[in-house]
């Protein structure tokens, strides 16, 4: 399956620019470590080694989440309600006249967390769309075909991110003996792989430009690197700027907010200032991005599982993860 997500005359825009420069300030302000301190009681249902298939452990590691990370969920899902009129001029929007037209949000899944937490509580959104509970029947609409959805009351999380790593066209071989958490990073690194190969030369100096400008790293001999494939791109990129660890995250963070920008989306954090510290862009844009990006291309056969929207929750939730495990000191 080919996600099919960029077409071949897609541009870089004033979005892509904004997206980094916003990136920049978060890296400079708190280095890539971007330690909160925030104590996350979901950790002991979840680890990198894992292999997370029990549905009572995925549905606690839910409920045991604080409403910032449900809400990351779900604005990853895009199912939160349209912003009434009335509401903007509250809750953190600017009235509704102070926005361009090409920036003004109209749905609650396009803008920061801490927005959408002030209208759930003036009850302007339903507490419901977050609930751990909603979160998972969510999932399993989006990984499961609409014939065996009635029946299906249970989820092996760890077998529909190997199935969706499938549907992406990962091998067999490259998913073998692999935890939970290292079948998603490789479902990542595929997503990198198609992106690479859909960019014109342009958009790839582009993204090699502001992974620099972000990270403060340089890239040597960029040219070489700009006429490799994607494959080969994600070789050599892990050689100049050390793939490892979690830096792996910070730098994959700059590539989608930059390819986000080629469609225009300009990510919450960049329209507000509520965003202090990097873990707003790990732990919150990121599934939004890209839900983004592949509702650019539309989406797939309503009688069939959807692999994109998938997609998007388990990046999301692979990044809440990545922070998370960062922190504990599970993942340098």
């Amino acid at each position: 399956m080919q996600l099919g997500i960029l077409g071949t005359h897609a541009k870089a825009d004033v979005s892509s620019s904004a997206n980094i420069q916003a990136l920049k300030q978060l890296f400079s302000a708190n280095g890539s470590s971007s330690v909160t301190g925030k104590k996350r009681p979901w950790l002991q249902y979840t680890s990198p080694d894992s292999i997370d298939s029990d549905d009572a452990t995925f549905r606690t590691m839910l409920e045991k989440m604080d409403q910032f990370e449900r809400i990351s969920l779900a604005q990853s899902f895009q199912i939160l309600p349209a912003i009434d009129l009335r509401d903007y001029g509250s809750f953190g929007l600017k009235p509704y006249r102070d926005y361009r037209d090409d920036e003004r949000p109209k749905t609650y899944n396009e803008v920061p967390p801490p927005i959408v937490e002030r209208a759930l509580q003036a009850g302007r959104i339903d507490v419901d769309l977050v609930s751990a509970d909603r979160l998972r029947r969510q999932f399993i609409w989006v990984s499961t075909n609409s014939f065996a959805y009635p029946f299906t009351y249970s989820i092996d999380y760890d077998s529909r991110v190997v199935w969706l790593a499938k549907s992406l066209d990962i091998s067999d071989s490259a998913l073998r003996r692999k935890s939970t958490f290292e079948v998603e990073r490789t479902i990542l690194e595929k997503f990198f792989v198609e992106v690479w190969d859909k960019l014109t030369p342009e958009q790839r100096q582009k993204v090699l430009d502001n992974i620099e400008t972000a990270t403060g790293r340089a890239i040597p001999n960029k040219v070489a690197l700009v006429s490799l494939g994607g494959a080969g791109a994600l070789m050599a990129l892990g050689a100049a700027v050390t793939l490892a660890g979690f830096s792996f995250y910070t730098t994959m963070s700059v590539v989608i907010c930059t390819v986000a920008g080629f469609f225009g989306v300009t990510l919450p954090f960049v329209v507000y200032t509520t965003a202090s510290s990097l873990v707003c862009i790990l732990s919150g844009p990121i599934g939004w991005a890209i839900a983004g990006i592949l509702a650019a291309v539309g989406t797939a056969l309503l009688l069939q599982a959807n692999p994109k929207k998938t997609l998007s929750f388990v990046m999301a939730l692979h990044f809440l993860k990545a922070q998370a495990f960062h922190e504990a000191g599970l993942l340098a």
